[in-house]
């Protein structure tokens, strides 16, 4: 999940509304692999690299988790994706934090594929 601003600014549009297109793709992919058979699927969401972005933007990226977590997969884990988070995840905003632990805990029985989320990871930890 890498390069979403990038792309977005290359089509003349502001690097939020490719993160938004991101999450959409992202969605797509647990979809697809799920029912491809695939077992374990793990997403690179928010690396310890990322804090360095502007403020405005993390605020975003932290907005735009919390829904995603909080209405679109409430439909993924509905189709038997457990959803689990690594990372330094008690180093992020409560409200991402909370996010987590309560989608933990809906999709904790599901069994089609595991979803691994990693948030807040560095290539040293």
């Amino acid at each position: 999940m890498d390069g979403n601003g990038r792309w977005a600014q290359k089509k003349g549009k502001k690097r939020n509304f490719g993160h938004e297109v991101g999450a959409q793709v992202a969605e797509n992919v647990i979809e697809w692999s799920a029912d491809l058979g695939v077992r374990y699927l793990t997403l690179y969401s928010f690396s310890t690299e990322n804090w360095k972005r502007p403020e405005s933007e993390v605020n975003f990226l932290f907005k735009l988790f919390v829904k995603y977590l909080e209405t679109r997969m409430l439909k993924i884990i509905s189709k038997g994706v457990r959803m689990r988070f690594s990372g330094r995840i008690d180093k992020l905003p409560l409200e991402v934090q909370n996010a987590c632990s309560r989608i933990e805990n809906k999709s904790l029985n599901n069994d089609k594929i595991d979803l691994i989320m990693a948030l807040n990871y560095g290539g040293r930890q």
